[in-house]
């Protein structure tokens, strides 16, 4: 990416995953002068580790009934926005072409989530949005007189009256085998006061009845979590009451706009939060560049 010198922008996207560079593309394509920083030195971690690796850009059918968090209203609000066609028609603009699979999920035909993310990098370039990375975000300050922001890292200091945080929440794909699942299966035997070793022919009727219930039956108390080094989706977040709707600009905080996981919504796994993202980010950056603008 090219390196302009510092200066004034008219919206600045903080985080340059699935939201923030759905965001920056529509500000740009709104006219804006765009820079989006994110403090990562790969670009799109999650896209490229999403689904396996091939990335799950979205579903063949989304609603608010897939999502928890806020109001269902106001999901089904955003989403209608910006829906799973118009996401279609948008990588297919840059040449990728979508595949759907029996569960629903929708997959580049390449199986490769770095097509997803040239795709947005392309889009990006062509909108004339200028990325910078790795340059984290230390501060955002707003001026309570000209409602110009300030935003600084140890890189130096970008100033635009409109802000788009895109930063996401806390988790991070990750995915591998522990054989946690032999564990499970000496346990969901333990129970039922069934030696694990006996073949099933041994059992007497009655094992076979107390297998069966410990199986299908059994009821289990959450007593912990593994933390967000193995989350997929971040609960929790800003709450769209907060938010205007039509521009997902902060009630509380004129000019600051909010993106992607960083709103209090989270989706099943299957393509749902990106679809979240790209609703999200087209509203975002669209509002956020016609207000700068103005």
């Amino acid at each position: 990416m090219t390196e302009a010198a510092p200066g004034s922008w008219d919206v600045i996207v903080v985080g340059a995953g699935a939201a923030g560079l759905f965001a920056a593309v529509h500000a740009g394509r709104a006219g804006a002068r765009v820079l989006a920083l994110d403090g990562a030195k790969t670009l799109g971690a999650k896209i490229l580790v999403a689904g396996g690796g091939r990335c799950n850009v979205t579903h063949h059918a989304v609603d608010e009934k897939a999502y928890a968090g806020s109001s269902p209203n106001a999901i089904r609000n955003v989403l209608r926005r910006f829906g799973v066609a118009e996401t279609i028609r948008f990588f297919e603009a840059y040449g990728v072409e979508l595949k759907r699979e029996d569960t629903g999920k929708l997959f580049p035909t390449t199986d490769d989530a770095r097509t997803i993310l040239n795709a947005l990098l392309a889009a990006a370039r062509d909108a004339g949005v200028e990325i910078r990375h790795p340059q984290r975000v230390t501060e955002i300050a707003r001026n309570e007189t000209d409602g110009v922001f300030t935003v600084r890292g140890d890189w130096g200091d970008a100033h635009a009256p409109r802000v788009i945080l895109a930063t996401g929440g806390k988790a991070l794909p990750k995915s591998g085998s522990d054989g946690a699942g032999y564990d499970y299966a000496r346990a969901l035997c333990e129970i039922a006061a069934v030696d694990p070793a006996t073949s099933l022919r041994q059992l007497t009727r009655d094992q076979r009845k107390a297998l069966v219930r410990a199986a299908c039956a059994l009821p289990l108390s959450v007593e912990g979590d593994r933390g967000f080094t193995y989350a997929e989706v971040t609960m929790g977040g800003v709450p769209l009451a907060e938010v205007k709707l039509e521009t997902m600009e902060s009630r509380v905080c004129p000019g600051l706009h909010l993106a992607g996981e960083i709103l209090d919504v989270d989706g099943r796994i299957g393509g749902f939060n990106f679809q979240w993202a790209w609703a999200t980010g087209f509203i975002a950056g669209g509002a956020a560049a016609s207000t700068a603008r103005r």
